[in-house]
């Protein structure tokens, strides 16, 4: 690790998290990436599983629950675009971060169709990624209530859409 990873990490402190407890799949295949990350993300209170792989991520949102993926666009086998793809076929209400080495308009075309995503480009400082974590959970968790209450409201139940 260089001296400056070092220093930005020690100097680095955890932001007060509002969606404590996610599970957080890292898919990256840059192992000490992938351990700063996991690291950052975990000391925010979250669960967090590693793949160094798409096809190691796959396996891992068929078993477990996964709140949430931060992966890499460029993988060995499949890229980061097309596993979340996959994976959306059973999850497709799947959150994703997905972070890259390249600038966002270079990869913009291969991420562009997927909704429910944002971009980080790399390295990006952790605060940056632990934000964009919260941030993405916290949209995917209105979406759920939203969801939830326009079920209600569907159903014509009793008291549908006020708060109790």
């Amino acid at each position: 690790m260089r001296d400056g990873t070092k220093m930005a990490e020690a100097a680095w402190a955890p932001p007060v998290d509002l969606a404590d407890g996610a599970r957080i799949l890292l898919v990256d295949d840059d192992a000490p990436f992938r351990r700063l990350a996991a690291r950052a993300l975990s000391a925010c209170g979250h669960v967090v599983m590693e793949a160094e792989s798409a096809e190691a991520a796959l396996e891992i949102v068929r078993r477990s629950v996964v709140d949430l993926a931060v992966t890499d666009v460029a993988l060995p086998g499949l890229d980061g675009p097309d596993w979340l793809r996959e994976a959306r076929r059973d999850r497709p209400d799947l959150p994703a971060v997905i972070v890259s080495g390249y600038q966002e308009s270079v990869v913009a075309g291969r991420f562009a169709r997927i909704p429910g995503s944002v971009f980080l480009e790399k390295p990006a400082p952790l605060e940056r990624l632990t934000r964009a974590v919260r941030t993405e959970l916290a949209r995917a968790a209105a979406g759920r209530r939203l969801a939830h209450r326009l079920a209600q409201q569907g159903n014509g139940s009793p008291g549908s859409g006020v708060a109790s």
